[in-house]
């Protein structure tokens, strides 16, 4: 089967639309997204094209949504560079098989266990907020936000990031680097011993005891924090334990691991050179993207309800009036400054802004003195030496 063309397509305003933007003021309305097409040359698209090309225009104007309208903020007189390239999963993997292999290649033994959070922690993808701070101290700080806008943020943060920690593991699992399965560990008297599988089955049900009495089919965002204490307490009032938690077992071979680090190396080293991009800004973008994807499917399906268009699939049978009236619902929920606050969430919870690298730094000054691992971090363009 021939390889997919993944090539992304240049949104650029020719020379006439910039001349005509060149004579525009600060705080102009445009009217709807047909508009801003219609007069700056471009293609009337949907779906992620549509998310590319708004992505584009951001070389040319700052903007923000009244509605549907297209508010001008600030007008560029020269375009900015294109600096935005989408997200390549494969380079993530690479850089999280390195992190994997380093720590690795300095422990003794065969096996290693991490609970997903210190994983996570130790690979760098997020910032020191988002490895730190509870829902509930998020949700205090972003107090204007409704709780699914949070939700959603998290939701679409957890899936890419564990998406990127399974490929890599993967990766070395293919190449029998190593292997690795959830176990599950029980804590008595202060020692952490692994469970039996009827005790799985314990904690099993006693998870679905304490949902049950939070009146809840699963465990919600927003409470956490809640389940997992009445879970503990469970478990110490049914069983004796003091606590259960489950964690990444990594069994590995250490020889083979060390003969492959130069090799992985090199690989990252040529990807970083192909793509010369950032890993945690391009991690940022996606989730923008996800955000301005779910934005503009609210926008789409309201111009459909205007212009009448959904009426066609409710005649044609493709939906019922009920369900049309559901996805109504669940679209008019979306407030116009849904993107804003994602964007806040993401800088807040994700960003490694330049000036707040020394604090990835620091956290791996004190856990690490390898030079492999120092050398991976000069090949994202990280100041390690102050």
């Amino acid at each position: 089967m021939p390889r997919k063309n993944t090539t992304k397509k240049d949104y650029s305003l020719p020379d006439d639309a910039i001349h005509y933007l060149s004579t525009l003021e600060n705080g102009f309305n445009m009217g709807n997204y047909k508009n801003v097409c219609n007069n700056f040359c471009q293609p009337i698209i949907s779906g992620t094209s549509k998310i590319s090309q708004i992505k584009d225009w951001e070389r040319y104007f700052k903007w923000h949504n009244d509605g549907h309208n297209y508010i001008f903020n600030e007008l560029y007189t020269n375009p900015k560079p294109i600096t935005y390239q989408k997200l390549d999963d494969s380079i993530y993997t690479k850089f999280i098989e390195l992190l994997l292999m380093y720590e690795l290649s300095q422990k003794e033994g065969y096996s290693a266990n991490y609970t997903r959070t210190k994983l996570f922690k130790l690979l760098g993808l997020v910032n020191e907020n988002y490895m730190n701070l509870e829902y509930s101290s998020v949700k205090e700080i972003f107090s204007d936000r409704a709780d699914w806008e949070i939700n959603k943020f998290y939701q679409n943060a957890g899936n890419k990031r564990n998406k990127i920690l399974s490929s890599a593991m993967r990766s070395m699992k293919r190449r029998r680097l190593l292997d690795y399965y959830e176990a599950f560990i029980i804590v008595r008297n202060g020692i952490a011993e692994d469970g039996t599988d009827k005790e799985r089955k314990l904690y099993l049900e006693a998870g679905k005891s304490v949902l049950s009495d939070m009146h809840c089919k699963y465990i919600p965002f927003n409470r956490i924090s809640e389940y997992y204490c009445k879970l503990t307490k469970k478990l110490q009032e049914r069983y004796g334990w003091e606590r259960a938690f489950q964690e990444v077992r990594l069994i590995y071979s250490q020889k083979y691991i060390a003969q492959d680090i130069p090799v992985v190396e090199s690989e990252f080293k040529s990807m970083m050179r192909k793509n010369s991009i950032d890993l945690n800004k391009n991690f940022t973008n996606f989730l923008e993207e996800q955000a301005r994807s779910q934005y503009s499917k609210r926008v789409e399906f309201e111009n459909e309800l205007i212009s009448g268009d959904v009426k066609k699939y409710i005649d044609n049978d493709l939906y019922t009036k009920d369900k049309v009236i559901k996805i109504a619902k669940k679209q008019s929920s979306i407030p116009d400054d849904y993107i804003d606050g994602q964007l806040k969430l993401i800088q807040f919870l994700i960003s490694t802004q330049p000036e707040d690298n020394n604090l990835l730094i620091d956290n791996i000054n004190s856990n690490y003195n390898d030079k492999h691992f120092l050398r991976a971090l000069s090949m994202m363009d990280l100041d390690i030496t102050n």
